[in-house]
């Protein structure tokens, strides 16, 4: 499905507008730049900071923008990737959506099930593909975890345990965009977790019981206490 601005006899590489250049966005840029069925159309974040540091990284200074109604103007694409944070998932992709743009949004897809749902009812209302990106069941180690459950080398499996640990509670120069969200490491990361159990397990979970909390003394924001400073955010219209 390519944008009504497009040309269906296109044939060269998937022209790609990309929102939201922060620094996981910028990570994105490098993966983008080594695929070569993929060019790079338009960069959209509504941080001039974020822009400027996106062409410092190779972004040409004439395909950036501010907003996606800028870019979809001035370019043609013919797909959307949303790397913005976690509350600019919803309004991006169904902006994006609606210009008629299939569109991948980085995890995690949406801070609430309404908002989900929201935008997996445009899409295919729309009739555009949407997908969600999820990079940690293509690592080598969870092909072969699956491959030995499907296997059945160790036996059936009746419990499994997930022990990840890292330090993102340190607010260091300044709050990220996880430290916006209540328990974030349930929100954010766990994701990947849920994600990594249903490839490796071939199975679709029955029921979900969910308890965090975050520890005393970290500057990770909680639903009673006041937010963080924003961090800048990708910008749509």
């Amino acid at each position: 499905m390519r944008n009504s601005k497009s040309t269906l006899s296109h044939t060269g590489p998937l022209r790609l507008i990309q929102i939201g250049l922060g620094g996981w966005g910028r990570d994105w840029m490098k993966i983008v730049r080594a695929e070569t069925q993929v060019e790079a159309a338009a960069f959209v974040d509504a941080s001039p900071d974020a822009l400027k540091l996106a062409c410092e990284r190779g972004a040409p200074d004439d395909r950036c923008f501010t907003s996606l109604t800028e870019a979809l103007r001035a370019t043609e694409a013919d797909a959307a990737l949303v790397t913005t944070n976690a509350h600019g998932h919803a309004p991006v992709a169904l902006a994006a959506i609606e210009a008629g743009l299939p569109v991948l949004v980085e995890k995690p897809f949406t801070p609430t099930i309404a908002e989900a749902r929201a935008v997996v009812n445009a899409a295919h209302a729309r009739g555009v593909p949407l997908m969600v990106s999820q990079n940690y069941r293509h690592h080598p180690a969870s092909h072969l975890a699956a491959q030995l459950v499907r296997e059945g080398r160790l036996g059936e499996v009746g419990y499994v345990e997930v022990d990840f640990r890292r330090d993102h509670a340190r607010a260091v120069p300044a709050p990220a965009a996880h430290h916006r969200l209540p328990h974030p490491l349930l929100l954010d990361m766990a994701i990947h977790h849920f994600d990594l159990m249903r490839f490796v397990l071939g199975r679709e979970p029955l029921s979900i019981d969910c308890h965090a909390f975050n520890p005393p003394g970290v500057p990770l924001w909680t639903p009673r206490a006041p937010r963080p400073p924003s961090p800048s955010k990708a910008g749509w219209s």
